[in-house]
């Protein structure tokens, strides 16, 4: 589903009482829902966004992971930074 409201609609209900029972604030679950959203639209081929701008910019696809891994990686890697200050200090 390429929809983010749409993926939220459909996980958040199943999602909100596990983090709710691992007391995890709901802000952190929040985020953690947007980061894996927005990573996953990053790479995904069947994202419209993604595709249609690399098929303007004539970027083939295997060329678009080569370049955007390393990224995804250091996005990731702050991402999970950040998560695990927004556990430690408790929002």
């Amino acid at each position: 589903m390429p929809s983010g409201s749409g993926q939220a609609y459909i996980v958040m209900p199943l999602l909100a009482p596990l983090f709710d029972v691992l007391h995890i604030s709901r802000q952190v679950a929040i985020i953690a829902f947007q980061y894996g959203d927005g990573f996953t639209n990053m790479i995904i081929p069947t994202g419209g966004n993604t595709m249609a701008c690399m098929a303007i910019c004539g970027i083939s696809y295997p060329k678009w992971l080569k370049f955007i891994i390393p990224l995804y990686l250091l996005l990731g890697l702050m991402a999970c930074v950040s998560i695990t200050l927004g556990l430690i200090i408790g929002i």
